[in-house]
């Protein structure tokens, strides 16, 4: 392949990567307005959709499951390139959304109808067979959310450019075409976190936001770390095409 089309090639994919990001973007306010505009407007059809065991748990199961697939598939192109640091970070990043969307349907708990053992009958807050409904691990889920969602909306401001600009943190980092799946999981669990102990101002809102209105901000972070997934496989397959090293 020659330079001209090696060039050409890149300008065609720069043009498409700009579009593919600004859909993704747009696509994540559509999907903020439409679930805000349900809770004002249609609240009962907006109880439904949160109702556990229904549409959105099953719905995360399934994004998380494909991120979970495609993040394998990004760890065995680090493999084969020999990029051992990205191999073990997407190693560990498909472990931990497949452990996330085998809790979204308790591990198949519903459809296989199996005994949980007395200890979950005992500690778990919904009598699933799910490890982050715990007692003892409930009081550490909402901060872990929080920070998550901070960092998936954030850190492309907390890192200096200089550092994003090394190709191996394009990896690592997602890009603020993504802040809008992450941001409303930190936000309604600051919420949930700190507003029950306050009882002035804006807070005084207990009668409009309930536990369960972070199911659709958690059908949005899926989304997140799929389309972070995606854009990543979809860089590599590009170097490849291009010749160039994915670092």
């Amino acid at each position: 392949m020659s330079v001209t089309e090696i060039l050409i090639i890149e300008k065609e994919t720069i043009c498409m990567k700009k579009a593919l990001k600004k859909n993704i973007f747009y696509l994540s306010i559509i999907l903020v307005l439409i679930v805000v505009a349900l809770k004002l407007f249609a609240p009962a059809v907006y109880a439904v959709i949160i109702r556990e065991g229904k549409f959105l748990e099953t719905t995360q199961c399934i994004v998380y499951f494909a991120a979970f697939v495609m993040a394998i598939v990004v760890a065995w192109r680090f493999w084969k390139e020999r990029h051992f640091l990205l191999l073990a970070g997407y190693a560990l990043l498909g472990l931990g959304l497949f452990f996330v969307s085998m809790e979204e349907i308790s591990w198949g708990q519903g459809l296989f109808h199996f005994e949980q053992p007395e200890y979950f009958e005992e500690h778990n807050v919904q009598n699933e067979f799910t490890l982050h409904n715990l007692d003892t691990v409930q009081p550490y889920l909402i901060r872990a959310y929080m920070a998550i969602g901070f960092l998936g909306a954030f850190a492309w401001l907390l890192f200096p450019k200089r550092l994003q600009q090394q190709k191996i943190w394009r990896y690592l980092i997602p890009e603020k075409h993504l802040l809008m799946y992450f941001l409303p999981t930190f936000f309604i669990y600051l919420y949930l976190e700190f507003a029950p102990g306050i009882e002035s101002g804006f807070f005084q809102l207990d009668h409009f936001f309930v536990a369960r209105d972070q199911e659709p901000p958690e059908l949005l972070l899926s989304m997140g770390f799929f389309f972070f997934v995606l854009g990543n496989w979809m860089q590599l397959k590009r170097d490849q095409s291009t010749g160039s090293s994915s670092l």
